[in-house]
Parts: C-alpha cells; structure tokens; sequence
C-alpha cells in the first residue's frame, strides 16, 4: 500500500514539474473533442488554461483549430495565450486553417499578432493564400496583414497565390496595392511565379498590373576556381567554389578539351539559388573562330547541354528530372586569358530554370609542366528565369 502512495506522489510530483496535471489534459482534450461543459468545470477546478499536450499544443489552439468559438470565449477570458507558436503552430494559424474568420476576429480581439511568423517566414496571410482561403485572406488584409512580407524563399501572399492558381485572390491583393519591384529574393517575384508555372491569368492580371519580372542574380552568385588542362590527352580537371547567401557552391569538374571543342561535366554541385540538392551536369561545346591573329581569338560557340537533376526548385516544387538544352554564347581569348557570354535554354520544363545568360572569365596562371594552359576562373549567373 505504501508502495501505491509513493508512486501515485512520483506520477503527481513529475505532472506538477513539467506544469501537467491531469485536469490539464483533460481542458486540452475537452477543447480537442468541443466539449464546452467539460471545458467550463474544469476551468472553474483551477485547470491551467496554457498547459500544453505531448504535441505542444493548448486548448486554444484546438479551440481555433476547429471553430469552436463558445470554447474560445471561455478559454480567452481565462487568459489562454493567443499568440505563443507551439510546435510552430498558435491558434491564429489554426484559425486560418479552418478558414474561420468569426475565431480570428476573436482572437485578433484579444491581442493576437495578425503578423506573426512561423519557422519557414510563413505568416497568416500567406497560408490562407496557399490554401485559397478568400474569406480569410480578405479578413486578414482588412485587419492589417502585411501584403508584402517575404517568407523565407521570398515570396509574398501574391506569389504565393500565383503558385497555386487561385486568381480570385491574386485579384483581392492586387485590388489593395502590392508593391511592383523590390522584392529581395530574384525568381520568386510574383510575376516570375505566374511565368514559371504558366498561370496565364495571372501573368495577365499582374504585367497589366504593373508587375516586374526580376531573375538577376546578385553578386553572391559569384563563384570561382581553378582548373588545369594536362597533355598529351588535354583533360581538363579543377574545383570551382563559392557562397551563395551563405551557402557554399562546388563543383568538380572535368573533360575533354581541344582547340575547338569542349565537353566536360560537373558534379556535387549545391546552390541556394537553384536550392539544388544534386546536379550532374555535362555539355559539348564547339568554338568556332570568327577572327584570329597570333593569341587572340574572338568567335562564337554553341552547344548541347543534359543535365541529372535532384532538389528543390524556385518556387518550392520537388524535382527528379533528366533535363536537356542548347548553348550559343561568344568567347574572346588572349595570352592572358578568355572571357565567355554563353546562354542555356533547357527544352523541358526543368523546374530550376528555362533559360540562363551567364559569364566565365578566365585569368591565365603559371604555366605548370605537362599542361596546355592553367586557368583561374570565375563565373556569375546574370540572369535565370
């Protein structure tokens, strides 16, 4: 029997440590099942309005969750939370979720932060955007959601409805003034989306609209490395890296290089800009002279491009494709090095980009034993859509 009590006081004691006793998860699973008489007594027992179930979540985030708006009211005046995230969800979330405008109202009332963010940047309004929720997009916007927040990739509302095709609020947000340019992450700028995912409608709505398209790349796409080409098979190797937005890009690249013709591939290549988890990459280049005399050489090149390609694109989407394209660019080469202007359309919808215009400037090194030429290089993306 002793035995008995001194478990039942361990099972109480450590209920009370981390703030749950049992009329505490009975609030959260009344709130959980609406059951407003159980929620009223237990509340009047003393029950902690903020105790938290093995998820993390109250009963006033169950009480949004579901429309309980009688549960609510009672779980308010107690002093529930109404703005703490939980597991990363709070009951403004919740309350968008179910497209309930009554509970936000509510909960707004009551102190919530109408632009609070979870995890991923994502704020209320841009979720009622990814779900087409109108009602609560149009709510929210009338209560002082910011239209033009950025979530973590950049986008806003707006692209965000873009993305998923629901014009009708494409149409609300643009009736109340986005902004056209400045967004700070190119691609995900909601004329870009509109393109990307060929939602005609709302490319329509938006370039009439005054949108902008933006895929230019700041200077952290940069990146560098060097590379050698070894006789007699003229096989070219080398590393190439650089950070993007804080992440670093390599590469590993080899080939085959003559005079006129190139072909190669490059591997382990991670970028922030493409949010590209895998890419394996090859092309065949032929160069052709248009002007030469003694080492310099300016002309014109094209050629074919394929691609493995595993990650994440743009605007979010999961991508595992065999991609393939055409390059046609311009060269200029000298004793002291090259510079190239290339431009790559890739044929299928790839899912990281259409097309892309970018640059490679070589400076020649020392010359080292057995090697054609040795090269430092970088290159920078200039524009991708």
């Amino acid at each position: 029997m002793n035995r008995i009590i001194f478990i039942s006081l361990i099972i109480l004691f450590s209920n009370s440590l981390f703030g749950q006793t049992q009329n505490d998860l009975n609030l959260i699973k009344a709130a959980y099942d609406g059951n407003e008489a159980t929620v009223t007594s237990l509340l009047t027992k003393g029950a902690n309005v903020n105790a938290t179930d093995a998820e993390g979540y109250t009963a006033i985030i169950y009480a949004s969750a579901y429309g309980y708006v009688e549960i609510m009211k009672k779980l308010i005046a107690k002093g529930a939370d109404v703005s703490k995230l939980r597991n990363d969800v709070n009951p403004v979330f919740a309350a968008v979720n179910n497209n309930n405008t009554v509970a936000l109202d509510l909960l707004i009332a009551a102190g919530a932060d109408i632009n609070c963010i979870d995890i991923n940047g994502y704020t209320p309004l841009m979720f009622a955007a990814q779900e087409g929720y109108i009602e609560s997009v149009e709510y929210l916007i009338s209560k002082g959601a910011k239209i033009d927040a950025e979530n973590n990739d950049g986008h806003t509302a707006l692209s965000i409805a873009t993305q998923n095709n629901f014009n009708d609020i494409v149409d609300f947000i643009l009736q109340n003034n986005p902004k056209k340019a400045g967004y700070t992450k190119p691609a995900t700028t909601p004329l870009n989306t509109a393109d990307y995912v060929e939602n005609s409608i709302a490319k329509d709505k938006l370039t009439k609209y005054g949108m902008k398209e933006n895929s230019t790349p700041g200077l952290e796409y940069l990146s560098g490395g060097v590379a050698f080409f070894v006789t007699p098979f003229d096989i070219m190797s080398g590393a190439q890296a650089g950070v993007h937005e804080g992440m670093f890009k390599i590469d590993l690249i080899g080939g085959y290089v003559t005079e006129s013709t190139y072909s190669g591939f490059s591997m382990f290549t991670n970028t922030k800009y493409n949010k590209t988890k895998e890419l394996y990459y090859g092309a065949v280049y032929k160069r052709i002279d248009v002007y030469r005399k003694a080492k310099v050489s300016v002309g014109v090149s094209f050629g074919a491009d394929g691609m493995l390609a595993s990650g994440e694109s743009q605007i979010g989407t999961t991508v595992n494709k065999i991609l393939y394209g055409a390059s046609i660019g311009g060269f200029y080469k000298s004793g002291l090095g090259l510079f190239r202007l290339n431009y790559t359309y890739l044929i299928p919808e790839s899912g990281f980009y259409k097309s892309r215009i970018s640059f490679a400037v070589g400076v020649k090194l020392y010359k080292f034993k057995n090697s054609t030429e040795n090269f430092i290089f970088a290159d920078k993306t200039l524009y991708m859509l």
